[in-house]
């Protein structure tokens, strides 16, 4: 049973819930949990509870980050920098981990360089923010499993943990033109928006200074 439905349930959700619980009363609890977790209110954690089911239940895995709140999406190959030596610099550890964290706004217009957006990353988010999501598709995003069961297993596939250090806040790349790009992070960020939040806290390199 995918958790935002009313089948019956899968193998691997024996244990995660009770059967017996209908799906009002598991919306109204997760509603709840959401509106805890990121500290906003009853009716807008409900509201993205909403939206993240309406396209786990169309059966599209990713929509298009447009849908998410974006103002565009674009191939980073043409988003950011035209030279692959630019590129590399961009997804160099050494380029963000000495930016400071600061507050980005999302009212303004926030740019991604990744087309698509999960709907089942978003979820995770809403239910288990800070933590990284499990390897196993079928438990991505689902609310009853904790992801640290699978902790181990998600750091051995980064290479430098404590390098990549930096990853755990979104990093935006701002431009000449004043265009604030999402270079990683679109789903964190997916969510604060979807969330109505005002701000998220990222690291901001200025094209200027890459250049």
């Amino acid at each position: 049973m995918p958790w935002y439905n009313c089948d019956p349930l899968a193998p691997h959700e024996r244990g995660l819930r009770d059967p017996r619980e209908t799906w009002e009363q598991r919306e109204q609890r997760l509603a709840r949990r959401v509106s805890e977790a990121h500290g906003v209110t009853h009716e807008v954690a409900a509201g993205a509870l909403r939206r993240v089911i309406a396209g786990l239940r169309s059966g599209v895995a990713r929509f298009e980050a447009t849908e998410y709140g974006f103002a565009s999406a674009a191939d980073r190959s043409s988003a950011l920098l035209d030279s692959p030596a630019g590129m590399e610099r961009l997804r160099a550890a050494e380029t963000w981990s000495w930016r400071p964290l600061e507050e980005v706004d999302l009212a303004g217009p926030l740019h991604a360089i990744q087309t698509h957006i999960r709907h089942s990353l978003v979820a995770h988010n809403l239910f288990h923010p800070d933590k990284k999501p499990a390897l196993r598709d079928e438990v991505i995003g689902d609310p009853d499993y904790d992801p640290l069961r699978d902790l181990a297993a998600v750091e051995a596939t980064w290479p430098e943990p404590r390098e990549y250090e930096f990853l755990r806040h979104p990093c935006f790349w701002r431009t000449r033109h004043g265009q604030v790009m999402v270079v990683d992070g679109h789903h964190r960020v997916a969510t604060d928006l979807l969330l109505a939040k005002t701000f998220i806290l990222g690291r901001v390199l200025h094209q200027s200074e890459l250049e």
